[in-house]
C-alpha cells in the first residue's frame, strides 16, 4: 500500500469516528441529525475498513434492535450510501463480491 493510499484511509477514518462522535453528542436534539451523522459515519468507514463491515455484520446478526435502527435509517440514505449499508446486512439475499472477500 502506497504511503498516499495509506494517508487517504486515516483520514478518512478519523473523519468518519468524528462524525460518529459528534452524532452521539447531538443525537438526543429533536431534530435526527444525530442519527444522520451516525449514519454517515459508518458509511465511511465501511467503505474504508473491512473490518468496520465485519464487525457491523456481526452486531447486526446479534442485535435485532440494531438492525432495525439501521434498517429504517437505510431507507432514507442516498443510493450508493445504501449500497455500502446493504453490504452489512447479515439477512440480505443479495450477494456481494465483497461479502464473499470478508467471509
Amino acid at each position: 500500500m502506497s504511503l498516499s493510499n495509506w494517508l487517504r484511509r486515516v483520514f478518512f477514518s478519523v473523519g468518519a469516528a468524528l462524525l460518529i462522535i459528534f452524532g452521539l453528542i447531538v443525537l438526543p436534539l429533536p431534530i435526527p441529525f444525530g442519527a444522520i451523522m451516525i449514519v454517515v459515519g459508518l458509511v465511511i468507514l465501511i467503505a474504508t475498513n473491512r473490518a468496520t463491515a465485519r464487525w457491523l455484520r456481526s452486531l447486526r446478526r446479534l442485535h435485532p434492535a440494531i438492525n432495525a435502527w439501521i434498517g429504517k435509517a437505510e431507507v432514507h440514505l442516498p443510493r450508493t450510501f445504501r449500497r455500502i449499508m446493504e453490504l452489512t446486512n447479515p439477512f440480505s439475499r443479495k450477494k456481494s463480491k465483497r461479502r464473499r472477500d470478508d467471509a
